[in-house]
């Protein structure tokens, strides 16, 4: 099924604007956490513990929504999960209770999960048909959205109390949504197998490479996700700064991924994907490693620096390299990236915390320099590859 009247161009910006409602979404959460613990008064610990059923439900959907896209195409699942994750965003919220909370939180990140896979298929679906690299820029979106979305809550809070405000923003992340899917693209979805009709949806256990690049996927959202927990802390604790200066770390590496991102289109254009893969893994490793081992807080934020401009493009790089060109089987490879991936940006902050215990945090956080040399030498495992041209696409 296909969409004459919709170009591809605008297919693009509503793909994006799909990726910039969903950081709006996560933006919107991360502001309204604190204000629904201090309503269902419970400690950090409970909402730690609550908030890691928002990670298994997103764990649980990834793979399974992988099959969905591949049997009924990513623009069919995402007019299906993109309205749905939003709304979604008033259940933790008004919860009256912890076991009502909890539940909503597995609701919640079951279709976060649902959401990630299938935009991230239709984005690599519109790359491919285009014949140019967008995927940068595409998850650049997302960043900026996570931005505006808790810049918007912030101000809506000044002006309403936390309930109207939570559907106030719902609403408005509904709207930008609705006005994004009608220019989703249609044509990925596989061809139904005449043998096993019905079971064409099902969990498929992915190709060898397409775990490789799952595991690398691991390893730099694992970096990412310590960083953005640790950053503070390592400025604060070896290197002395205040903690109004410490929050410059999360600020530069924030920063330095946007701009990554925002670029990272342009280079994967003029060079080609395994070669920026390359680059950026090795700035990333050469860069952090080197600040750390220079000393001094100037030092050290240029390391950062330079580990947010690393880390930026990898992890679009990696969803472009698993589907290398073959959208019908977008679905079930992006799920597996994602969910790899997922799991190592849960497993970054407390792997970190538990070397520092043992030694320090200096050296607990200089292993994310070793595991982007790490990615460096993996960077081979990107031989799925395949540059795409014009030749490639299809009106």
């Amino acid at each position: 099924m296909k969409q004459p009247h919709a170009s591809l161009r605008a297919a693009l910006h509503a793909s994006r604007g799909i990726f910039f409602a969903y950081g709006c979404v996560i933006g919107t959460w991360s502001v309204f956490i604190p204000i629904v613990r201090d309503g269902l008064q419970i400690s950090v610990g409970m909402l730690g513990l609550a908030l890691l059923l928002m990670s298994l439900g997103a764990m649980l959907a990834m793979p399974f929504v992988g099959g969905l896209c591949s049997r009924f195409g990513s623009a069919t699942v995402l007019r299906v999960v993109a309205p749905l994750v939003a709304a979604s965003l008033l259940l933790p919220v008004l919860a009256p209770d912890i076991w009502t909370f909890a539940l909503a939180l597995l609701y919640f990140g079951a279709l976060n999960g649902a959401t990630d896979v299938s935009m991230n298929a239709q984005g690599i679906f519109v790359e491919n048909r285009l014949g140019r690299p967008v995927m940068s820029g595409t998850h650049a979106a997302f960043s900026l959205g996570a931005l505006a979305g808790a810049a918007c809550a912030g101000l809506v809070l000044h002006v309403l109390s936390p309930t109207p405000a939570i559907f106030v923003l719902t609403f408005g992340i509904l709207a930008l949504s609705a006005a994004c899917l009608p220019f989703m693209i249609f044509g990925d979805a596989a061809p139904l197998p005449a043998d096993r009709p019905r079971r064409s949806w099902s969990f498929r256990i992915p190709e060898r490479p397409v775990i490789a690049l799952g595991l690398l996927a691991f390893l730099a959202l694992m970096s990412e996700g310590a960083m953005i927990d640790w950053s503070a802390a390592l400025l604060r604790d070896e290197f002395g700064a205040s903690s109004a200066s410490a929050a410059a770390g999360f600020v530069v590496f924030s920063a330095a991924m946007a701009l990554g991102r925002l670029t990272g289109d342009w280079m994967v254009a003029r060079y080609n994907r395994r070669r920026v893969f390359q680059t950026s893994a090795l700035v990333a490793g050469l860069g952090f490693g080197a600040g750390l081992a220079i000393g001094g807080l100037p030092a050290v934020l240029a390391g950062i620096a330079c580990l947010g401009l690393g880390l930026a493009n990898l992890v679009p790089i990696l969803f472009s390299a698993a589907v290398s060109g073959n959208t019908a089987d977008a679905g079930p490879a992006v799920s597996i990236v994602a969910t790899l991936g997922y799991t190592g940006l849960l497993a970054g902050p407390p792997l970190i915390g538990f070397i520092a215990q043992l030694t320090d945090l200096r050296i607990g956080i200089s292993l994310l320099a070793l595991i982007a040399l790490v990615m460096f030498v993996s960077s081979p495992q990107v031989r799925r590859i395949r540059t795409v041209t014009a030749d490639d696409c299809t009106t």
